[in-house]
This record gives C-alpha cells, sequence and structure tokens, in this order.
C-alpha cells in the first residue's frame, strides 16, 4: 500500500493513502530516494533507517517520529521540515540543509551535521551527544535544553543561538562563533572553548568549571555567577567582561587577560584576578615557562627588590649631594674624582654629567632587578608569599589601598622616580638668568668644547629619564594587590600535615605487609 514507487509518482496520492490509513505504518528501510523530490510529503512515523535520501528535498515535509536511524540525508534539503521526536541517531547530515526545520527532542546521537545549514532550526530538548557538527550554521538555533555532550561544534556558526540549560559537557565549541548566543544555566564542565568568539554571549549561572577558555574572544561576556573554578582563561580577552558573583578557584589567568580593559565584578590583581562576592581568584599559571628564568619563589623575589631599593638609594643619594651643593655653594669641597673642587661653573657641570652616567648604569641595573621581581610576583599563588612581599617596605613596590594613601603613595614615588630633575635644577640654580648652561651652545662655551658633545651629553641625560619612565611603570604595575585564592589556601596542607599523612600512609602499608606475611606463614604451616 505504502511503497516507494507510490511516494515517487505522487506525493498528493501518498498524503490522501497516509490520511485514509494512519494506523498503517510507511516501511522504507534501506529505500533509495537519493535526488527525490519529497516537498510537503507525511513520512511521520514513516521506517527510513538506512534509507538513501542524499540529495533528495524534503521542505516543508512532515517526518515527525520517523526512523531515520543511519539513513543517508547528505546534501539533502529539510528547511521547514518537521522532525520532531525522529530517531536521526548516527545519521549522515552533511551539507544538509534544515534551516527553520523543527528538530524538537529528535535523537541525533553520533550523527553527522558537518556543514549542515541549521539556521534559526528548533532543536529544543534534542539529543546531540558525540554528533558531529563542525562548521555547521547554527546562528539562531533554539537548542535550549538539548543534550550536546561531546559534540563537535568546532568552526560552527552558533550566533544568536539559544543554548539555555544545555548540555554542552565535554563537547568542542573551538574557534565557534557564539558571539550574542544564550547559555544561561547551560552546563559546559570540561568544554574546549579555545578561539571562540564568546563576545557578548550570555553565560550567566553556567557551569564553567575546567572549561578550556584559552584565547577566546569574551568582551562584554556576560559571566554573573557563572561557575569558573578550575577553568583555563590564558590568553582569554576580558575586556568589558562582566564576572559579578562568578566563582574563579583554581581557575588559570595570563598577562593577556589581566590586561585586558575594565572587567566588572572584579579587581585586578598584579598576579590575577579576584571576585569579592564568591571570595575566589583566578591566578596567572603556577609555573613560569620553562625558559623565562622566573621565579615565585617569595625569598628570590624580595632579593631582587631589596638590590633594587639599594641601588635606587644610591642614585638619590647623587642627587641629594648634588642639590646640597648647589644650595650651600661652597668654595672649596675635597671630592675623590675632584682634586680641587670650586664652586667654578665648570666644575658643576662636570659634576652634573658624572652624576648623570652613574646613575644610568646603576639605574639599569635596579630596573632588571625590579623588573625581575614583578615577572616573579605575578606567579605566586599562595597567602605566605602574597604576604611577605605585599609588605615589602619599600615605596616603590608597596601597595597602598584607600583613597587618600593612594594619592601620597603616588606624590611620593614621582618624587623618587623622577629624582634626576635636580641636576638641571642644579644647573639652574648656579647660573645667572641670561646664561644657562643647560642650554647646549652656554654650556659649551663655558666648557670651552664641541656643542656636539653637549649635545650628546643631554641624549644620555634623556636615556636617564626614559629609565625613569620605565621604573615608574613598573612601580605602576606594584601599585595593585598580591592575590591569593582562599578556597586553596583552605585545602593546601602544612608540611606537619604532609609528613604526618605520609608517616600514617607508611605505617598503614606495613600493617597490611605484616598482616599479608602472618597469613601467609600460617598457610604454610603443615
Amino acid at each position: 500500500m505504502l511503497t516507494v514507487e507510490l511516494l515517487l509518482r505522487s506525493i498528493k496520492e501518498w498524503n490522501e493513502v497516509r490520511k485514509a490509513h494512519p494506523d498503517v505504518k510507511a516501511d522504507l528501510r534501506e529505500a533509495n530516494l537519493s535526488g527525490a523530490i519529497l516537498s510537503g510529503a507525511d513520512l511521520s512515523g514513516a521506517d527510513l533507517s538506512s534509507a538513501k535520501l542524499n540529495e533528495a528535498i524534503l521542505s516543508r515535509a512532515i517526518l515527525s517520529q520517523a526512523i531515520l536511524r543511519k539513513a543517508d540525508l547528505s546534501g539533502a534539503i529539510l528547511s521547514g521540515a518537521d522532525l520532531s521526536g525522529a530517531d536521526l541517531n548516527e545519521a549522515i547530515l552533511s551539507r544538509a540543509i534544515l534551516s527553520q526545520a523543527i528538530l524538537r527532542e529528535a535523537i541525533l546521537s553520533g550523527a553527522n551535521l558537518s556543514e549542515a545549514n541549521l539556521s534559526n532550526a528548533n532543536l529544543s530538548g534534542a539529543d546531540l551527544s558525540g554528533a558531529d557538527l563542525s562548521v555547521a550554521d547554527l546562528s539562531g538555533a533554539d537548542l535550549s535544553g538539548a543534550d550536546l555532550s561531546r559534540a563537535d561544534f568546532s568552526e560552527a556558526n552558533l550566533r544568536k543561538a539559544d543554548l539555555r540549560k544545555a548540555d554542552l559537557r565535554k563537547a568542542d565549541l573551538s574557534v565557534a562563533d557564539l558571539s550574542g548566543a544564550n547559555l544561561s544555566g547551560a552546563d559546559l564542565s570540561g568544554a574546549d572553548l579555545s578561539g571562540a568568539d564568546l563576545s557578548r554571549a550570555d553565560f550567566s549561572e553556567a557551569d564553567l568549571s575546567r572549561a578550556d577558555f584559552s584565547e577566546a574572544n569574551l568582551r562584554k561576556a556576560d559571566l554573573r555567577k557563572a561557575d569558573l573554578s578550575v577553568a583555563d582563561l590564558s590568553g582569554a580577552n576580558l575586556s568589558n567582561a562582566n564576572l559579578s558573583g562568578a566563582i574563579l578557584s583554581k581557575c588559570v589567568i595570563n598577562k593577556h587577560a589581566i590586561r585586558s580593559g575594565k572587567i566588572y565584578g572584579c579587581d585586578k590583581g598584579v598576579n590575577g584576578i579576584y571576585c569579592s562576592e564568591t571570595d575566589s581568584a583566578a591566578l596567572m599559571k603556577l609555573t613560569p615557562r620553562g625558559n623565562s628564568m622566573h621565579s615565585s619563589n617569595p625569598e628570590a623575589i624580595i632579593e631582587n627588590l631589596k638590590g633594587a631599593r639599594k641601588l635606587h638609594n644610591i642614585t638619590l643619594s647623587f642627587a641629594g649631594i648634588c642639590l646640597l651643593i648647589g644650595i650651600l655653594k661652597p668654595k672649596e669641597i675635597k671630592l675623590p674624582l675632584f682634586s680641587d673642587f670650586t664652586s667654578d661653573q665648570s666644575h658643576y657641570i662636570i659634576l652634573v654629567v658624572l652624576a648623570v652616567f652613574l646613575s644610568i648604569g646603576i639605574m639599569s641595573v635596579a630596573e632588571s632587578f625590579m623588573r625581575s621581581a614583578l615577572e616573579g610576583t605575578q606567579y605566586i599563588n599562595n597567602q605566605d608569599a602574597a604576604m611577605k612581599v605585599g609588605h615589602f617596605p619599600w615605596m616603590l613596590s608597596k601597595y597602598e589601598n584607600g583613597f587618600l594613601p593612594k594619592v601620597q603613595s603616588l606624590i611620593m614615588r614621582t618624587l623618587l622616580i623622577f629624582h634626576p630633575i635636580v641636576y638641571v635644577v642644579v644647573l639652574y640654580m648656579q647660573t645667572p638668568y641670561d646664561v644657562k648652561p643647560f642650554l647646549p651652545v652656554n654650556a659649551a662655551k663655558i666648557l670651552n668644547v664641541d656643542p656636539t658633545m653637549i649635545w650628546g651629553i643631554w641624549s644620555v641625560y634623556v636615556i636617564l629619564l626614559a629609565l625613569c619612565i620605565r621604573i615608574g611603570v613598573l612601580s605602576h604595575k606594584f601599585q595593585k594587590p598580591i592575590l591569593f585564592d582562599p578556597l586553596t589556601e583552605k585545602d593546601r596542607k602544612t608540611d606537619a600535615e604532609i609528613l604526618n599523612e605520609t608517616l600514617s600512609n607508611i605505617a598503614e602499608l606495613l600493617k597490611v605487609k605484616t598482616t599479608t606475611e602472618t597469613a601467609k606463614t600460617k598457610a604454610n604451616r603443615p
């Protein structure tokens, strides 16, 4: 009655027979319908398992509750078709056109939908576990409540798709476009979202634990109350993202993510970001790169800061001595490099030039120490280390909290960092108003040298100021709290606890060994 011949001959007759005999099920297993025009055909409940429907035209066809297991629908046109509740387990739908199709609660587990067009399709409650949807177009599709666990969405277009409360556990969404998608309440634990475009996506209250967001674009994404524990955010763009109430415990982040624009709901630190609502922090990777020569050891960081502080204090002393001489204007001073230092203007210029050259060498080393300390601080991941480094007594590296302390710190740091300006002030103070030695022509006349040499000296002074700016930048980077994750600290065991646990395990093993040997001895007795 419901034969392949009838279906191919007349869709109208087929539909009339189906209407007249609603209880008769169409058995079209392994039928060859490739390239057939079946638009509007009523194939509801039909058994089309292993059927060949490649390149077939099934637009607006009714395939609800149909069995299409392992059917070949590659390149088929199913736009506007009703496949609600259909069984498409392991079916081949690559390059198929399913735009605006209804696939509510359909079974598509293990199906091949690579490069398929599912734009604006309704897949709510569907089972797509383990399905291949790579490079597929799912823009505007409704996937709410769908089972998408272990599905492959790599390079897929999911722009503005509805994925509310969808199960995306261990799904591959690498390099996929999810911009503007709604994933609120979805489960993406262990999912791969590396390199994906997640700008303006809604992840509110989603489970993102152990998810990989490396190099992903999360610009203006909504991550409120999301669980990001143990997630990887290294290289992610978090500018203007909202992480209010997000759980960040054991989450990994890197410099690129920290340096993103404003992150709402989080405070930026030297070594990560912190959410006060959940009292959790996402920290830099626990170990630096093998070739970086950086260390998160607090003792090494403090030694670097001590070295930088000592060298910086030496250059401050140079500036202080020059200023004191400039103010007191002594007739004669005994200095190690000057046998007869007088208040002669040429001697002042020589003294300043010498101080500038020495300061450049010393401040270069100080900058190197400070940079190494900052790099090491970025990898700090425990409370003890954070407290040791954070409370190191040096104005240039100490973080101040509160408006007034911050203003005071800024003023003091500016004065300490740009102290070489004193050298220009000293020269200005020592000469008449109409003859200023900081002008190359005048300085050349005073010292009786070529003006080119004076230009060279000024170039060196500019290098010194550039070093000051560099130290200022490093100091500014220290003006953030050094973070630690309270939850990780709760789980962290002390050395005594680790030793006690180890001894308990050894004692337990010895007890088991003794019991086993005793049992063997008893068994061997005659």
